[in-house]
């Protein structure tokens, strides 16, 4: 087997990915640039490898979806992620989330995140929290107007007070983007990025409303309902897609079973150089 992984010129980043290369032993592993692959197209391999979206990783991204060719998508965890030891990321393949649940045993649940209880479902009547997608992601998935068709949905459904939070780092891929408060169907969204913590906003949430981001994770544990609009998340096989049920949404009785699923889905960067990430995310 020949496994294609990419440079992104970041040294966190690139520092990852060679221990991913590290963990690869059933074949040969060889780095290439974005210049290279701009040059050349896409080198002969039977699976792709690259971090994140940013610095060209998009167009290899999309050329692997397009073509129907195997790649292995790497960024933040669902569940203990940050950049912080041990360092937690996701592996999808041949997509960005994972988005279909697994029947997975429990031991890895067990083993790494004892710790992450679930809290019973609540029923707040509080305002709605919208986390969008950050820039880069509008103009990927080119959704430019997620913003305002979300809150216009929203809005068909509840006249509750809805908080918009966006993503304090927000990267653009390339050209600015238009990105500020709905021009229709949403004159009571407030945006609210530093005038209190991601967990004062949950805390007194109705509802979350999202696209990508992993606060739908988070709310989901916190027993949030969480809806998600045209989106590709994680949380998806426990979130509501249907707005009309936001006022009185079902809840969900496998949020167990999904997480021990999301252990199965992410791995320390020990994990990488031992080869069990690759291993299990190749299955």
């Amino acid at each position: 087997m020949k496994v294609a992984l990419y440079r992104t010129g970041r040294p966190f980043t690139e520092k990852f990915m060679e221990n991913f290369a590290t963990g690869f032993t059933m074949g040969e592993a060889k780095f290439y640039t974005y210049e290279q692959y701009k040059q050349n197209g896409l080198p002969k391999a039977d699976i792709h490898c690259f971090f994140g979206i940013l610095r060209g990783m998009s167009e290899i991204f999309l050329e692997c979806q397009q073509k129907g060719i195997d790649h292995m998508y790497i960024d933040h965890a669902y569940l203990k992620g940050g950049y912080n030891s041990p360092f937690w990321f996701r592996i999808v393949k041949n997509g960005h989330c994972h988005l279909k649940l697994i029947d997975r045993p429990d031991d890895r649940f067990k083993q790494y995140f004892q710790d992450v209880k679930l809290q019973p479902w609540r029923n707040t009547d509080g305002h709605i929290l919208v986390c969008p997608p950050t820039n880069a992601m509008l103009e990927w998935f080119k959704i430019p107007n997620w913003y305002e068709d979300t809150i216009t949905e929203i809005r068909k459904h509840t006249s509750r007070p809805i908080k918009v939070r966006e993503k304090p780092f927000n990267p653009k891929i390339d050209n600015l983007l238009g990105f500020g408060l709905p021009t229709k169907g949403g004159g009571t969204a407030k945006k609210v990025r530093n005038d209190s913590s991601l967990q004062e906003d949950l805390d007194t949430a109705h509802s979350v409303v999202t696209f990508n981001s992993q606060v739908a994770t988070d709310a989901v544990i916190q027993g949030i309902p969480t809806f998600i609009y045209g989106g590709v998340n994680g949380a998806l096989p426990v979130a509501h897609t249907d707005f009309s049920k936001i006022e009185n949404p079902t809840h969900f009785d496998n949020r167990q079973q999904w997480l021990n699923h999301l252990a199965y889905c992410q791995f320390t960067d020990s994990e990488f150089r031992a080869g069990i990430a690759f291993s299990i995310s190749n299955q």
